[in-house]
């Protein structure tokens, strides 16, 4: 059974790593080309409309995925129900937004020029919620071959949209017609990927059965967008929307290893999780070395992020860019911190602890809107990455300490290798500071970082190999 399971999760690593890889180079390509054809005002205007549909994607998702996933059996029972209130709900968010849309675009960000592309923006959600909810099975049972082909596929289509109507268009219409023609599609595909096809119906004690887990789960999606999105808010109202669009370009670049961490954690780590939380040993063993794997690329990420934070603007955005390096490299270490305080998450909800996801996010808030205000008046831009930091900062060691109460789980062995990763980052990162980079020649940067990647995991297994701590453990390991 054990060895059934590193084989499912070896799979699932796989496909989900090799997913958001593939949709992290694409994301990173048209990165690159919008930046080039767009204006800050573009990408500014661009964030608010994504500000209202993230919200009526994100916040108003019902949780039911996560119920269905973390359910024991067959769930075949349960999916009309979900589909038809997801569907109902997204259709009921989406009304509400768009009467608030007019309002909050021109009283609180100053720009009119956004409600149009806002109204636009939200038939998303009710594209995201009508998806077949057959996928859950493929989910739920850690079979991710056939998600890796739709989303890679969407992805590869929406990126030759954006290319298309960005040249076309000259706006932000570009990127919002794109991202609509990609949920469509991706909502098609759903329906070829797997053969269920649900039925509006609803049993009005099935969706009882499941919102009693997932119903805390969409006060944490709440609770989520709002401290994910608030200082999107705060720099708009403060800064205007040409400030906007240069912090959602660092944001976007800074964001990325995050989402790409975070994702093939909660598609892969959850269901393992859940699959053996009654067993105590093996869920420590689990939890040892997924936390291993984790801390091992956020370090590598810090190093090369960090060190050539100029050289990465530079290349992806373009010379006019370069004065957000040091807000990206404030956002980019927060944004590292926040994934490793995001990856307990599976294991509280594993757990059944879905309760507490939303306290996490609502004392995140609290923190927030006082800092954001007080930090973005007195450091401009800068001020923002700075009060996300502060917040994570103050969250995170509460966190370890949370789990460990909630879960039973000891965090020596986290601990031991989060203090050996972060002295390794902090001695290269501080090796590479002194040293003369190079800042036009790609070939010759990109090398250093390469080199510097392998200083950093020949250190880790060293230590592994004499101390037999660390994450230089799971590399020694690799083979077996």
């Amino acid at each position: 059974m054990a060895e059934s399971l590193k084989k499912i999760f070896i799979s699932g690593t796989f496909w989900t790593s090799s997913q958001q890889i593939i949709l992290t180079i694409i994301g990173l390509l048209q990165l690159a080309a919008t930046s080039r054809m767009l204006t800050p005002v573009d990408f500014g205007t661009y964030a608010v409309a994504t500000f209202f549909s993230s919200l009526g994607n994100v916040a108003f998702s019902m949780g039911f995925s996560a119920a269905l996933i973390q359910k024991k059996g067959d769930v075949s029972s349960y999916l009309n129900t979900t589909w038809t209130a997801s569907i109902a709900m997204a259709a009921l968010a989406s009304l509400i937004i768009i009467a608030l849309v007019p309002t909050i675009c021109s009283f609180y960000f100053h720009n009119e020029a956004a409600t149009l592309p806002s109204v636009v923006i939200m038939i998303n959600c009710v594209f995201v919620a009508a998806s077949n909810p057959g996928l859950i099975f493929y989910q739920k049972e850690i079979q991710l071959k056939k998600l890796f082909i739709l989303n890679v596929s969407a992805r590869i289509f929406s990126f030759s949209l954006v290319l298309f109507f960005v040249y076309i268009f000259k706006s932000y219409w570009g990127l919002i017609i794109a991202l609509l023609s990609e949920s469509l599609f991706r909502l098609v595909c759903s329906y070829f990927i797997h053969p269920y096809r649900p039925k509006i119906q609803f049993a009005w004690q099935l969706f009882k059965e499941l919102y009693s887990f997932s119903g805390w789960i969409q006060l944490k999606n709440i609770t989520s967008w709002l401290a994910g999105s608030l200082d999107t808010a705060v720099v708009g109202n403060l800064l205007g929307t040409s400030k906007l669009g240069f912090f959602n370009r660092v944001q976007t670049v800074a964001s990325y290893p995050r989402l790409l961490i975070n994702t093939v954690v909660d598609s892969v780590a959850f269901p393992l999780y859940a699959k053996v939380n009654d067993d105590k040993e093996r869920m420590q063993g689990a939890f040892n070395k997924i936390q291993d794997v984790i801390i091992l690329i956020v370090g590598a990420i810090a190093i090369v992020f960090i060190s050539y934070g100029h050289q990465i603007i530079s290349l992806l955005l373009g010379e006019q860019w370069v004065n957000m390096v040091n807000p990206f490299r404030v956002l980019l270490v927060a944004y590292l911190i926040q994934t490793l305080l995001l990856s307990f998450i599976p294991v509280l909800r594993a757990f059944g602890f879905t309760k507490q996801e939303f306290l996490i996010y609502v004392m995140k808030i609290v923190i927030m809107i006082s800092m954001l205000y007080l930090f973005i008046k007195r450091y401009d831009l800068l001020g923002a990455g700075i009060a996300t930091l502060l917040c994570v900062l103050i969250i995170y060691p509460g966190m370890i300490v949370y789990v460990k109460k909630k879960t039973g789980l000891l965090m020596g062995h986290y601990l031991v290798s989060l203090s050996i990763t972060t002295v390794a980052v902090v001695v290269l990162t501080g090796i590479l500071s002194f040293v003369e980079m190079s800042n036009h020649s790609l070939l010759l940067w990109g090398t250093e970082a390469i080199v510097a990647c392998i200083a950093y995991c020949i250190i880790l297994i060293a230590i592994g190999y004499i101390l037999k701590v660390g994450p230089g453990v799971q590399l020694l390991d690799i083979k077996k």
